[in-house]
């Protein structure tokens, strides 16, 4: 839906052409997403999970973490609760179960066993009997470890943590070295990275949030193997094809262009 505002309505009567210019923009913009439908299918891919039924009490530190994880460019994926028993855990590094309520018994299960096969699972304080012994991890974390199997067991140490410095130390803990992707050189911008059912194509959706172009010289490292990447832009008058810059530790980075506002990085497996 599209409002448009009195003066706005008046202008365009009467063809005047800084309102005849902005509604052509926000027509070719209407068009250029109209075009992509199959986009609208794609799911946020991370290598952490955020669980919670987002109801009840204490609310608000659900929603922060939300909120926060974009800010430290840490994608993620979200989990109903009510959904997590019969969701799949497969490509997660980390799970942050972020209610107080405990979970039912099957969930536990499950999480437990994510955690013993390798992953690393995060809870809060009055998480009901730890389970597996004491882990060695740095004083400083909010978070208590516990070697649960092959993985850890991660338990909040305040019953009130700061919730940016929780998440900011869920992104220590699962490490930088672990990361899909990084944007270089492009402080007033955030992405979001979703991926097709079959995982073969990818997006990262870029906004710039200032009012000045983004600079020269952004770059956006992406750690999957994907053989094929091209930037799409409502501001580029034809897809630009991307070259890949092999990185010694794996990945590539790919050099992007001027934006002013949106665009989006197309990835084929």
């Amino acid at each position: 839906m599209i409002s448009l505002d009195d003066t706005m309505r008046a202008d365009l009567t009467a063809k005047k052409p800084p309102a005849a210019d902005a509604w052509k923009k926000t027509i070719d913009m209407v068009s250029f997403f109209e075009q992509r439908k199959e986009l609208r299918t794609y799911q946020p891919h991370g290598l952490l999970a955020l669980i919670s039924n987002f109801s009840g009490s204490g609310l608000r530190p659900r929603q922060e973490a939300v909120n926060l994880l974009p800010r430290l460019r840490q994608p993620f994926r979200v989990i109903a609760r009510s959904r997590a028993a019969a969701a799949s855990f497969a490509g997660l590094q980390a799970i942050y179960y972020v209610d107080k309520e405990a979970p039912d018994a099957a969930l536990r299960k499950k999480l437990l066993a994510f955690a013993s096969g390798g992953g690393t699972l995060l809870v809060q304080s009055n998480w009901p009997n730890p389970e597996g012994p004491p882990a060695k991890a740095e004083s400083y974390l909010l978070f208590n470890m516990r070697k649960v199997g092959k993985g850890q067991l991660g338990v909040c140490k305040e019953e009130k943590p700061d919730a940016y410095d929780t998440v900011a130390d869920i992104q220590i803990i699962m490490s930088h070295g672990n990361d899909l992707l990084r944007l270089y050189n492009a402080p007033s911008s955030n992405f979001l990275y979703e991926t097709s059912a079959q995982g073969k194509q990818g997006v990262i959706h870029l906004l710039n949030y200032s009012r000045r172009p983004g600079g020269d010289g952004a770059l956006f490292y992406v750690k999957e193997p994907y053989k094929s990447a091209r930037v799409v832009s409502p501001e580029l008058a034809s897809p630009a094809e991307l070259k890949w810059d092999p990185q010694e530790a794996g990945g590539a980075e790919l050099t992007l262009p001027r934006l002013s506002v949106y665009g989006a990085i197309e990835l084929e497996k």
